[in-house]
């Protein structure tokens, strides 16, 4: 349900996202920061600490993904 609502919010501004043309890191990012969402709904420190244990990487892969989106 949350990824949906992720590739929702891209369609709606017209960002294209295809998940076969990411590198494998990105869609690794976006499948850990949805099951974040079970812990807290918002973005806030308990979020980012989810993010943080499971993906020490996670700001380059957003990064990352954000430039790559079509």
């Amino acid at each position: 349900m949350y990824i949906a609502r992720y590739f929702k919010a891209f369609a709606l501004t017209g960002r294209q996202v295809c998940a076969h043309k990411h590198p494998q890191p990105c869609i690794e990012y976006v499948v850990v920061h949805e099951l974040a969402h079970i812990v807290s709904k918002n973005h806030d420190t308990q979020f980012k600490a989810v993010l943080d244990k499971h993906l020490p990487l996670w700001e380059k892969y957003k990064n990352e993904l954000n430039e790559f989106i079509i």
